[in-house]
């Protein structure tokens, strides 16, 4: 975005979009995370990972 007078109703535009893009990205890894927090909880009840050669 240039500089100067002229684009002051763009400026807002930019770092509102980027923090919209963040949200999502922030939404879906937080999504992500709740799975493996699960994950992690059905294997502490299973007893854990098991080496399937074994």
């Amino acid at each position: 975005m240039r500089h100067g007078p002229g684009n002051e109703a763009e400026r807002p535009r930019l770092p509102d979009a980027h923090r919209r893009r963040v949200d999502a990205q922030i939404q879906a890894l937080e999504a992500c995370r709740s799975v493996i927090t699960w994950k992690v909880g059905v294997y502490a009840e299973a007893g854990g990972l098991r080496d399937p050669t074994d």
